[in-house]
């Protein structure tokens, strides 16, 4: 699965204390490593790196569509399609 949100240009943004974050990411699994993984803390060129970033966890996909703290995995495939 993870492979396939790589495949469709799909980035999540997390902050690493989050725990709907982190629940995320126990969901993903071993198919987080091929996800690509924006962690959005203060400071750290955050204004540049996750603006228009709201609510965590969030799924960007290609053409800037948006999908926020959807951790169900009902919701993670309808955006793979």
């Amino acid at each position: 699965f993870g492979q396939c949100l790589k495949n469709n240009r799909v980035t999540l943004f997390i902050k690493k204390d989050c725990p709907y974050c982190i629940r995320q990411k126990e969901m993903l699994g071993a198919g987080l490593k091929h996800v690509p993984l924006i962690a959005c803390e203060e400071g750290d060129n955050m204004e540049t790196r996750c603006q228009g970033i709201y609510g965590f966890p969030t799924f960007v996909k290609k053409a800037k569509s948006a999908y926020t703290q959807d951790s169900s995995k009902s919701g993670m495939q309808k955006i793979s399609d």
